[in-house]
């Protein structure tokens, strides 16, 4: 299923995925070498393949990049309360507009399986806390 979106979104890398007891949500990591990490959690195949997509979709536009920009402006101007705010704002942009990307060619069920995926994923982050 993996290599399914890939090829859907026409990445061609080789992206290792990994399951970590303890995690709470889905997260992607590296920029040369990219890792998507998943926490062990119930998910059905719908909703690891919109898992897959996001994942997918920050990579394919270079999110991380964006994000350690703001983390380096962070520790430049770490006195600086506007460069936290820049970071957070940031952070929430790419967060958004990957959502729109991922759901700009979905139907309303693709899009419900979607933002119901993103629930059960915050309200599983939420319990563990």
């Amino acid at each position: 299923m993996f290599d399914e979106v890939k090829k859907e979104l026409g990445i061609k890398r080789r992206i290792r995925l990994r399951v970590y007891p303890g995690g709470d949500s889905p997260m992607l990591t590296g920029i040369l070498r990219p890792v998507i990490y998943l926490p062990v959690s119930t998910l059905s195949k719908e909703q690891l393949s919109m898992v897959f997509r996001h994942e997918l979709t920050h990579l394919k536009r270079g999110d991380l990049i964006y994000k350690w920009f703001t983390l380096f402006v962070n520790a430049v101007h770490w006195f600086n309360p506007f460069a936290y705010l820049l970071s957070a704002n940031v952070n929430e942009a790419c967060e958004v507009s990957c959502d729109m990307a991922v759901t700009k060619n979905m139907n309303k069920e693709e899009i419900s399986l979607y933002m119901k995926t993103i629930l059960h994923l915050a309200e599983r982050r939420k319990e563990e806390k």
